[in-house]
């Protein structure tokens, strides 16, 4: 929001907390991440069609490869900011940890994810790409981090039809514990076809 101006066009993009700038500027809406972020734009005088998705979503259409084997039972994402935090939960070094960041190719965070039978992740597109590649997953906080707006998650999972609220993690959690919460995983349901369609630029799927 702090970066758009009056030619700026929104395709899935989703607030992260409840507030907007006064002084917004917004050419067109064309998708939002969820109906979260569609009522409040619409409470701001904002034209926000009912259309959502964020489009990592679309990422199967793209890239889906096979032969990727289930190498860890669980694997943890953690947000960028509780990286430094896992050092902390002793009892978790035996799950796969997946940065989100240090990448030389996007491909292989991906890969990372379907190398894990389940995903437990306090980062919201380590979560987005689990559900979109139907990898049972769970969302976690970190004890600490009780203070972070929950705003985008509802928003996202609202927009697959789905209720959610996040497990909160501490020094006694257990793989077992996290692996519980995954097994009890049911997919959700977007129809992609209209986040297809308003797409303003060309897209191959």
């Amino acid at each position: 929001a702090m970066m758009s101006n009056k030619r700026t066009i929104i395709w899935g993009a989703g607030m992260i907390d409840n507030d907007l700038p006064a002084n917004i500027q917004i050419r067109e809406i064309k998708a939002v991440r969820g109906p979260l972020t569609q009522e409040a734009l619409g409470k701001k005088g904002f034209n926000c069609p009912p259309c959502y998705g964020d489009p990592a979503l679309l990422l199967p259409l793209h890239y889906k490869p096979e032969g990727i084997t289930k190498q860890y039972e669980i694997g943890i994402i953690p947000h960028y900011a509780d990286f430094g935090l896992l050092k902390h939960f002793g009892k978790l070094r035996d799950i796969h940890i997946i940065p989100t960041r240090g990448y030389d190719d996007w491909h292989k965070f991906i890969d990372e994810i379907l190398q894990c039978r389940y995903i437990v992740s306090s980062s919201l597109h380590g979560l987005i790409i689990a559900e979109a590649y139907k990898v049972p997953c769970q969302w976690i906080e970190f004890g600490n981090s009780k203070g972070r707006d929950h705003f985008k998650y509802y928003d996202f999972y609202q927009s697959i039809g789905k209720e959610a609220t996040p497990l909160y993690i501490d020094r006694n959690t257990t793989k077992e514990d996290l692996i519980a919460e995954c097994v009890q995983w049911k997919e959700g349901f977007i129809n992609l076809n209209s986040l297809i369609a308003s797409c303003p630029f060309p897209i191959k799927v």
